[in-house]
């Protein structure tokens, strides 16, 4: 989905970094819509720009992109898209990542071209093939709510009771209106969690007492899925919860989807498990830009799998570093804008060892100032930690793995 174009002075640097590079008219073909922008559009735009995603337009063809050049043009070269903005120092986490410079420098020379089509293609692009595991086990919701007519997005939740010790190696759901249903957060509540205590329509994330987050599902996000020999145990007589996210169309529409697990009948070699921290206990005076910073030495190894950053509104950057006995420090994962709205899976595609003694920080930065929508048309106020729409969170979540 696109959102208002703002090019920040960071991004404004960059931009003539790009500029400079750029090749000078002449030394090369101009970029051409079948050869250099339909692979740009296969890899970075499909997962929400495909005739079911949920982005508001279809990139599939020649016509259907050029429709939309200008706001293109824009959203590429301040970055708002593709909108994961997230980095690591151990490789890819999210399976779209921003475009290069060489991307960007495609189009804009396609742009500046003409839009030359090239060869023209005789069907409409179509994403990559995946091959994901069938899941051995699908659920539905009992009894579906229909989604409100008007308003803004919000979260509802179904629940689905764990009959049996059930040994997780991928999850995810398959919404019924791609369009409606635009993201989900996967939790799992402990036996004997009081059913009360899970709101029908949650503030963005559920805080109730015995529920731990265990993942999420969004489109250009990679799929939740353990690594080979590794499973996650939830106990018999657990809730799996799935808050999906609701994106009103002015009419009602179905928030139905299925529920897609992947399990082993025995535990694997490898034990899955959440490990959080969070702080419940702070406040953002008016006017300020505090970092809350939350953490833990590791007196055991493990390998780290994945993050679930949990935050609220005035959150802005949320980051993750690791540093090792011998004191080296590299970066787990920044996100320099975070925005609830935009969340997944933030899972390593290859596993970090985290050794004996190794140190995890992460902080986070909250802007309680005019950085933060919730401040639009109003003056700032001291904000508080709490379960409100109005209060604010600081938890991460880890994923890790030890053997059994």
């Amino acid at each position: 989905m696109f959102t208002k174009a703002v090019i920040p002075a960071a991004a404004s640097t960059a931009l003539l970094t790009i500029a400079a590079i750029t090749p000078s008219q002449g030394t090369s073909p101009s970029p051409n819509f079948a050869e250099d922008i339909a692979p740009i559009i296969q890899k970075n735009c499909l997962p929400c720009h495909g005739p079911n995603g949920i982005g508001p337009f279809d990139f599939t063809t020649y016509r259907k992109f050029n429709q939309h050049i200008e706001l293109i043009r824009i959203q590429t070269l301040s970055r708002n898209m593709p909108p994961t903005h997230s980095s690591s120092d151990f490789g890819q986490i999210a399976e779209a990542p921003p475009l290069t410079d060489q991307e960007i420098i495609a189009l804009q020379g396609y742009i500046r071209a003409g839009l030359p089509e090239g060869q023209p293609l005789l069907n409409p692009i179509s994403g990559p093939q995946k091959h994901e595991t069938q899941p051995t086990k699908v659920f539905k919701p009992n009894s579906p709510l229909p989604s409100r007519a008007e308003g803004v997005m919000y979260w509802q939740t179904a629940t689905f009771p764990v009959a049996e010790a059930t040994h997780l190696t991928s999850i995810s759901i398959t919404p019924e209106n791609p369009r409606i249903v635009r993201s989900a957060q996967f939790y799992v509540a402990s036996p004997g969690t009081n059913l009360k205590l899970i709101p029908v329509n949650p503030n963005t994330l559920i805080t109730a007492p015995g529920v731990t987050p265990l993942g999420a599902w969004a489109p250009g996000f990679p799929t939740w899925k353990l690594p080979p020999k590794t499973s996650f145990t939830i106990p018999k007589g657990s809730l799996l919860i799935v808050a999906s996210k609701i994106q009103p169309s002015g009419r009602s529409q179905s928030t139905n989807f299925s529920l897609n697990l992947t399990k082993t009948t025995q535990p694997q070699p490898n034990a899955a498990e959440i490990v959080s921290f969070r702080n419940s206990n702070f406040e953002i005076p008016a006017n300020e830009a505090p970092v809350i910073t939350i953490g833990k030495t590791f007196t055991q190894p493990a390998t780290l799998i994945g993050l679930i950053p949990k935050a609220r509104f005035y959150c802005g950057v949320i980051s993750a570093k690791v540093t090792e006995p011998n004191q080296k420090t590299r970066k787990l994962l920044e996100l320099d804008r975070w925005n609830p709205f935009w969340t997944g899976n933030y899972q390593f595609t290859k596993p970090v060892n985290v050794p004996a003694q190794a140190r995890l920080e992460f902080n986070f930065t909250y802007y309680n100032d005019d950085r933060c929508s919730m401040n639009e048309f109003r003056d700032p106020e001291t904000v508080v930690s709490g379960p409100r729409w109005e209060d604010e969170v600081c938890e991460m979540h880890l994923l890790i793995s030890r053997p059994r």
